[in-house]
């Protein structure tokens, strides 16, 4: 593998659409993904109504009246559907929590995040659920910056010396009506079959065909609880590392998995390479193109 291959490839049964495009290949895939026979319960390891069980090599997640999933090796994912799940709920979830799964067994580490490009250098956005990571992606390709990834960005700490190396998660945006309106994406298909759910894949203005880029700037999200503009700072070392255990995708899937050792180690090294920012603006809407305007004339300044 060169230095500037996916971490990975993977063959699957199941449709999964553009939103892992890059990591997809007819045959030979690293990572195989089929139906077949997925317990209900991994011996020995919680209660059969765990929403998650991991033992050894083996991790099992089962969505509420959902689909269930065996993940085994970092190399195999097999599925299974529950009465009333199709392909695109099976889908969902296999590029969610299950993806998520399948990297730590890896031993790679999934940021939490979505990211920009420029001229290479990739720019990401991480924060809780609903900080406004995918909407502001999506605003800055709507101003010409190239989109690069949504919800997951993918690190490998092996291939952060001697330039730091970030990976593509997901290609399509998910985004709520409201988001649509202002970034003025593309709306796709829903992503869930919900009456009333206003949630759609969404195709940004501006998409990079990049799969791998140099990590830049990690710029954590916060709502600015007074009335100042937005402003932006930097943080590093141990205080820096703290801050980025809660934007990993699924932190209590990484610690089961990857283990506290190995998570941090990874956080401290990719703290060491890549500049990390705390980003505070308003979440009211009438102050979004404020903070977007703001964000894009420092990335200039800080490319």
């Amino acid at each position: 593998m060169n230095n500037f291959a996916l971490p990975f490839s993977v063959e699957s049964d199941l449709e999964l659409g553009r939103r892992i495009a890059p990591y997809m290949v007819d045959s030979g895939g690293d990572v195989v993904i089929r139906q077949g026979e997925v317990p209900y319960s991994l011996e020995g390891e919680g209660p059969d109504g765990a929403a998650y069980q991991i033992r050894d090599r083996r991790m099992l997640i089962k969505v509420p009246d959902g689909p269930r999933y065996l993940i085994e090796d970092g190399s195999r994912i097999t599925y299974a559907y529950t009465e009333g799940n199709g392909d695109k709920e099976v889908a969902l979830f296999l590029l969610g929590s299950v993806w998520g799964g399948l990297c730590y067994q890896r031993g790679l580490i999934p940021l939490h995040a979505s990211a920009i490009a420029i001229d290479g250098a990739v720019h990401a956005f991480t924060g809780h659920s609903g900080a406004g990571k995918s909407t502001l992606a999506a605003a800055l390709a709507a101003r010409g910056r190239q989109f690069f990834t949504d919800d997951v960005l993918i690190l490998d700490p092996a291939r952060l010396d001697p330039e730091p190396l970030c990976f593509t998660g997901q290609k399509d945006l998910k985004l709520w009506q409201d988001a649509i309106t202002m970034t003025g994406a593309e709306r796709g298909a829903p992503v869930r079959s919900v009456e009333n759910f206003e949630k759609f894949y969404a195709i940004p203005q501006n998409e990079s065909d990049a799969v791998v880029g140099r990590f830049a700037n990690l710029i954590l999200l916060f709502d600015q609880t007074n009335n100042a503009g937005p402003e932006i700072d930097q943080i590093a070392g141990g205080r820096a590392v703290t801050k980025l255990v809660s934007s990993v995708y699924r932190p209590a899937y990484a610690n089961a998995i990857l283990g506290r050792k190995a998570l941090y180690e990874g956080l401290t090294k990719l703290v060491g390479r890549v500049r990390i920012y705390r980003f505070r603006r308003r979440f009211d809407p009438q102050d979004f193109d404020e903070g977007v305007a703001f964000i894009d004339k420092w990335i200039d300044e800080h490319a």
